[in-house]
Parts: structure tokens; C-alpha cells; sequence
């Protein structure tokens, strides 16, 4: 008789991350850490983006195992890197407006960080980049975007949605789409399904 595979939790407040793996078919459920991301990002102040994102993502599922431990906890974090700076979400419209004038005509890239905490331990952690050219815009063509997007914007690294309005802003994207949404689902389902952590 098999073991029962355990409960998923996914320590994270994005709706995108959320939607990938309910659109994949995994049972899971959702529980954020709250974490206090400006602090930990702080503390780890020069320290290689790669490094930063998978911590950030490591510290949610460790936030979230506390009151799950016999859960399967999967956190995830993403930054954008421009020329060397780090952008995090807008906090108004204007933040995201000064965003997008920064990254137009421009590449940046989006590093994604999962990382999977099982009985306490970590068994699997993973990164990927996307490159992605932005258009040059006008400031009023930032505007009637930012205004058809709306509220939503603010939960977004970048102040885009690739998979929506936001294409209309993008000349070229290299690398996984999934992981453009934050989350590179298919090594996670790989990796699931190899542990049987779900059906196969």
C-alpha cells in the first residue's frame, strides 16, 4: 500500500502562481507567510540576485512549515533586474509609471526562485531567468496601460502583466513563460511527480 502523499501548501499571495498550479491540476491549498520581505531583502543587501530570490523563497515555505509541519510547503519569489538595480512592486500608480519609463527601450531580466520544505527539511530548490526586451513608449501610451491594468498593477514585479495587456509592451522574451508568471512549473511538476508527490 502506498503511502498518502502529504498536503501542498504554496507560501504565496500571488494570484498568477496560484492560477498555474490550479490550471495544472495539483491539489493544494493556499497559505501566505506574511514575511517581512524589506528586511530580509536588507540584511542580504549585495548579495548575488540568484541567491536573494531563492532565501526569499525559502524563508516563506519556512514562515508557512511552522504551524504545516507535516505539509509539503512550496514558496517562490521573483525579482527584476535592470542595469545592475532591483525593482520591487510599485506602491502607486506613479512608482509604476517611473517603473516602466525606466525598463522601456531597454532588456532586463526576472529571476524566479522556488523552493520546496518537507519534515523540516529542504528537498528541492530551483532558479530561472527570462531576458525581456521592452518596446520603447510613449508617456501616454504608459498611461492608457497603466490605466486599463488598474489596481492590479501593484502586485506585479516590473508593473506589467505578460499575459495580458502587457504583451503590447515587449518587442522579444527569452525563456519559459511560466517563469515569466513566477512560477517554473514544469521542473516543480517533474519534480512532484518523480518524489510521488502527486499522480504520475
Amino acid at each position: 500500500m502506498k503511502n498518502q502523499a502529504p498536503e501542498i501548501i504554496l507560501a504565496s499571495a500571488s494570484k498568477s502562481r496560484k492560477l498555474l498550479l490550479k490550471n495544472a491540476g495539483l491539489n493544494f491549498r493556499v497559505e501566505t507567510s506574511n514575511l517581512d520581505e524589506k528586511q530580509l531583502k536588507k540584511d542580504m543587501e549585495g548579495t548575488p540576485v540568484e541567491s536573494l530570490v531563492l532565501r526569499l523563497a525559502s524563508a516563506k515555505a519556512e514562515v508557512v512549515y511552522q504551524t504545516n509541519k507535516k505539509s509539503l510547503i512550496i514558496g517562490a519569489d521573483q525579482m527584476l533586474e535592470c542595469e545592475n538595480t532591483l525593482y520591487d512592486k510599485p506602491t502607486d500608480y506613479s512608482d509604476a509609471f517611473e517603473h516602466l519609463k525606466k525598463l522601456q527601450g531597454k532588456m532586463h531580466r526576472l529571476i524566479t526562485g522556488v523552493c520546496i520544505i518537507y519534515h523540516g527539511e529542504v528537498i528541492w530548490t530551483f532558479v530561472d531567468q527570462v531576458s525581456l526586451e521592452m518596446r520603447s513608449l510613449s508617456d501616454k501610451f504608459i498611461n492608457e496601460y497603466l490605466e486599463i491594468v488598474g489596481p492590479e498593477i501593484f502586485s506585479t514585479v516590473g508593473s506589467y502583466r505578460l499575459e495580458g495587456h502587457g504583451a503590447q509592451l515587449f518587442n522579444h522574451v527569452t525563456g519559459d513563460f511560466f517563469t515569466v508568471l513566477g512560477l517554473p512549473v514544469l521542473p516543480l511538476l517533474t519534480f512532484l511527480r518523480a518524489k510521488n508527490f502527486m499522480v504520475s
